[in-house]
């Protein structure tokens, strides 16, 4: 991952996890980005299992009211980008992280989308409860700090 590509994703986390506690939900930090490159300093192959669940693993940990946790994986997909790691990011986490919901993070209407079950669908008509005037609140902060 470049460096772009890490704070891009940083940021898209952000800007989920404050509009998920704008939205009354409690959010656990869960990943740490050091992650990878403490293990390719330690020379572990990223191919290893225990890698794979590492990078994988989901990046907070959601409670709503009824106090059910919710793993929740945050990825950014710029505009100009195929989506192809989003495709094999879903598999991974699928694979190693199952029940794991992924969002996705793009600098274009509409900004929220959320995996589940092979199906993408935007955050709003999801399991959250995100309405459409916090929605455009954070879709605001999109356009100013992941634009192209």
């Amino acid at each position: 991952m470049n460096v772009e590509s890490l704070i891009k994703s940083r940021i898209a986390g952000l800007i989920v996890n404050l509009m998920l506690q704008e939205s009354g939900y409690t959010i656990v930090p869960y990943s740490s980005d050091d992650i990878l490159g403490r293990l390719v300093q330690a020379r572990i192959s990223k191919e290893s299992k225990v890698s794979k669940i590492l990078l994988n693993m989901p990046t907070f940990i959601i409670i709503g009211k009824n106090k059910e946790p919710i793993l929740l994986k945050v990825k950014f997909k710029g505009k100009n980008k195929t989506g192809r790691n989003i495709d094999w990011g879903y598999k991974q986490i699928n694979e190693y992280w199952p029940n794991t919901y992924m969002v996705i993070v793009t600098n274009k209407d509409p900004y929220f989308y959320l995996t589940e079950k092979d199906q993408i669908i935007p955050l709003e008509k999801s399991v959250f409860s995100i309405n459409k005037k916090t929605s455009d609140k954070f879709a605001r902060l999109v356009e100013k700090f992941l634009s192209d």
